[in-house]
C-alpha cells in the first residue's frame, strides 16, 4: 500500500513567502545593527560602555544575519517541494505512458 504525497499549493507558497520576507526582515535588522556599531565606532563613543555596546550590536547583527539566512532557506526549500511536487506528478506520470 503507497502513502500519496500532497500539499495545498497555496498554503505552502503562503508559508515560503512569509520566510522569504522575514529573511528580508532579519538581513535589513542586521544591516540596521551593523550600521549602528560603526557609528559607535566612528564618534569615539570609547570605555567600557562603548566597547561593550559595540560587541553587542555586532552579536546581535551576526545573529539576526543567522536567522534571516535561515528563513530564506526555507522559503526557497518550500518554493523547491512545491515545484518538485508539481513536476513529480507529471513526470512519474510519463513514464508509465506506454
Amino acid at each position: 500500500m503507497s502513502a500519496e504525497v500532497s500539499i495545498e499549493y497555496d498554503v505552502v507558497d503562503k508559508m515560503a513567502n512569509t520566510f522569504n520576507q522575514a529573511g528580508e526582515t532579519f538581513n535589513g535588522i542586521a544591516q540596521g545593527l551593523n550600521g549602528a556599531a560603526a557609528l559607535l565606532q566612528a564618534t569615539g563613543f570609547a570605555g567600557l560602555i562603548g566597547m561593550v555596546s559595540q560587541i553587542l550590536l555586532e552579536s546581535m547583527s551576526q545573529s539576526a544575519s543567522n536567522i534571516g539566512s535561515k528563513c530564506s532557506e526555507l522559503g526557497t526549500d518550500l518554493k523547491g517541494a512545491i515545484d518538485a511536487l508539481k513536476n513529480g506528478d507529471t513526470s512519474g506520470a510519463q513514464r508509465f505512458a506506454n
